[in-house]
């Protein structure tokens, strides 16, 4: 059922944050999707997706990923996006809210899920922005970093604004 005699899928010029692995199982006759990959991290859970460009099923825009097998061997791998992040530790989460005020926090927590669109980190003793962290909340809405230790800001603090 579905789209089982899709040939070619175009998705460039969106915020793909996570696929997951069988988000194209059923398009049976699949040939090429072209996707602009730029928000998508470089790490061992997309690694297939390096497996798909080598066999070029996917025409990958913007995703420069060097890692090897060897680098992923042992990493617990989730079959889904939903799956794969859960709360941050001395946070609370609700749907795509994430409230981590008053925590004592020196930096942002890297365990941030990329549906999130409102985040909040106010007074807490944060003092850098982690740009690679934030590169990857493309749906964000809201970022309170208000009250904290902050000294400075690099020019690329806040990428993709």
């Amino acid at each position: 059922s579905g789209l089982v005699k899709l040939k070619k899928l175009k998705m460039v010029g969106n915020f793909v944050v996570c696929i997951d692995m069988q988000a194209f199982e059923k398009f049976e006759q699949i040939q090429v999707v072209e996707m602009d990959l730029r928000f998508l991290d470089c790490n061992c859970q997309n690694r297939w997706i390096l497996k798909w460009i080598e066999q070029k099923i996917i025409q990958a825009v913007n995703f420069n990923c060097n890692l090897t097998e060897q680098e992923c061997l042992g990493e617990k791998l989730y079959p889904k996006c939903s799956e794969e992040r859960s709360c941050p530790e001395k946070c609370t989460c609700q749907g795509d809210v994430i409230r981590c005020s008053n925590q004592s926090l020196d930096e942002i927590p890297q365990d941030i899920s990329h549906s999130t669109r409102e985040l909040y980190l106010d007074s807490n003793k944060i003092r850098t922005i982690n740009t690679k962290f934030v590169k990857s909340l493309v749906r964000l809405k809201l970022l309170d970093l208000s009250n904290n230790d902050i000294g400075f800001l690099e020019e690329e603090s806040f990428p993709n604004l």
